[in-house]
């Protein structure tokens, strides 16, 4: 049995119903078994059948037979059997009483009243799916922009990055340009300080040379001097001699002698002159 359709013998078991089920359409079919065994037959095989189809409604079976009413709520169409009511939200929405056309016009009235209902739940499923995917594209598009600016931040980050990091490498180059030069006029007066040092090894070693050859030319002439003054003597002793011979002429071996003497001298003085040069 389908889980739609229920049999009672009580009022508060239908108001317990139809309060557990206020949003959903509620279809209140009144029979007597006694009235009418026959009808009341046909009536329940096709409410067993037509709750298989008509899922979104409920369907409540009333028998006057075993139905207790304290109140009497239900007197009057105890009087009208068959009777259909159907309720929406505690309100009556369709009655039928048709003794003659009963059974069709009641599948009828519940067919409508599903359509009707089934269409007012798609349009509100539907309407809820829409405002579903439209706050879902909200979030995406909120995301997808906090990625954008997340994003755009992050490359203005490199972007800032690389400038400081271009300016450090301008300051480096900057910096060691700085060195270089300084290396530069370090190396150029190092370079100027050894020439300087060098011009004026040079000049006093120049200066050295010429004192020395100064001293030399001194005592080259130190040494003609004595030398011609040695000379000198000698020309002297040869004069004295020759003026000995001129006076001593008787003594001629002995004049040749002398001569011979004075030529090996001067030979001598030659000699010594050649190994001094």
């Amino acid at each position: 049995m389908s889980k739609n359709i229920y049999r009672v013998n009580k009022k508060s078991d239908l108001d317990e119903i139809m309060k557990n089920n206020f949003y959903k359409p509620v279809c209140i079919i009144f029979t007597s078994k006694t009235a009418d065994t026959k009808l009341h037959s046909e009536i329940c095989t096709t409410l067993v059948t037509v709750s298989k189809q008509l899922t979104y409604i409920m369907i409540v079976l009333i028998d006057f037979d075993d139905f207790i009413d304290n109140n009497n709520f239900f007197q009057d169409i105890k009087n009208n059997i068959p009777f259909f009511l159907a309720f929406f939200k505690g309100k009556n929405i369709v009655s039928e009483q048709d003794k003659e056309n009963f059974i069709p016009l009641m599948v009828n009235h519940m067919d409508q009243i599903q359509s009707v209902y089934y269409n007012k739940l798609k349009q509100a499923f539907d309407q809820n799916n829409e405002q579903q995917n439209q706050k879902t594209q909200d979030n995406q598009a909120n995301q997808s922009g906090q990625s954008g600016q997340s994003g755009q931040q992050t490359q203005s980050n490199q972007e800032n990055q690389g400038n400081q990091s271009i300016h450090s490498n301008h300051n480096s180059d900057h910096i060691n340009q700085q060195k270089l030069d300084n290396e530069l006029d370090n190396d150029q007066k190092s370079e100027s300080s050894k020439s300087s040092e060098s011009s004026k090894s040079s000049e006093s070693s120049e200066s050295s040379e010429s004192s020395e050859s100064s001293e030399s030319s001194e005592s080259e002439k130190k040494k003609n001097k004595k030398k011609s003054k040695k000379s000198k003597d000698i020309s002297e002793e040869i004069n004295s001699v020759s003026s000995n011979g001129s006076s001593n002429s008787n003594d001629s071996d002995k004049i040749n002698r002398e001569k011979e003497k004075l030529k090996k001298i001067k030979e001598l003085q030659k000699l010594k002159e050649l190994l001094k040069n």
